[in-house]
């Protein structure tokens, strides 16, 4: 039952199609087909087709929205299934290889009281209270309503995350302090990485010499200003991006 129990949760938000005989690499296939029902971004829909007889996945594909050709697609060309020597899989640690038994480590940080997870920091005034710069999270974005914003830590540096909509065709800005090694060019400028910029195009944000990387899922933007690193990330097209991307002031 717990089967049908996850099939009734996915159903809510996604249209399941049945199980579709197909053949894949020259085996008997069945094949799912799995779409979005409410805003996907830029994703259309994603397909898994599995052996019939041994219930191997033999090919996963995802579709941009309105496309018929997938996007992103791997799939077996030539399988066949035999016995597996216990001696292929039993793998010996090398000499003097250190073992670490990781579920007796705990979690750093303070706990909640719910089970013991550790703490989130979230909300406006109580991740500003933990940054050492000005957040920028305006109530909304690109005409997406803010949801959340939540602190992010690695090691002794610290950002902010913060979202924008609900679902796949959401918008999340990540924000923090510019690396040492990348150039800045005051309160107007922010030229970033110069190698990185010669990989990707690049976009201006109200002056700030950004970077832009489109793709048919989605597109990521980056920039700097005032020494504060700045990523726009969502399933929305070039246009919806940068639009979130100069609204950041």
């Amino acid at each position: 039952m717990l089967v049908d129990k996850a099939i009734n949760q996915i159903s809510q938000h996604w249209s399941l199609s049945g199980a579709n005989p197909t053949s894949t690499a020259g085996a008997p296939t069945y094949t799912v087909r799995i779409s979005p029902k409410d805003d996907g971004g830029l994703l259309g829909a994603a397909e898994l087709a599995w052996d019939a007889n041994n219930g191997i996945p033999l090919r996963a594909a995802v579709y941009a929205d309105n496309q018929s050709s997938p996007v992103l697609e791997l799939q077996a060309d030539d399988v066949s299934f035999n016995p597996v020597s216990a001696s292929d899989v039993d793998v010996a640690p090398p000499s003097g290889a250190r073992v670490v038994d990781m579920s007796s480590r705990q979690p750093q940080g303070g706990m909640d009281h719910q089970g013991g997870k550790p703490d989130q920091v979230q909300g406006v005034d109580a991740v500003q209270s933990k940054l050492d710069f000005k957040l920028v999270a305006p109530d909304a974005l690109a005409g997406l309503p803010r949801q959340e914003v939540r602190l992010m830590q690695h090691e002794n540096s610290a950002g902010a995350l913060t979202t924008y909509g609900k679902g796949l065709g959401g918008v999340v800005v990540l924000q923090q302090k510019a690396g040492n090694g990348q150039d800045k060019q005051g309160s107007g400028g922010g030229g970033g990485n110069r190698e990185r910029d010669l990989r990707l195009p690049q976009v201006n944000i109200n002056g700030a010499t950004g970077t832009e990387l489109a793709t048919a899922l989605g597109t990521v933007v980056t920039f700097e200003r005032n020494g504060i690193s700045y990523t726009v990330a969502g399933s929305v097209p070039p246009q919806a991006a940068e639009q979130a991307a100069r609204q950041l002031q």
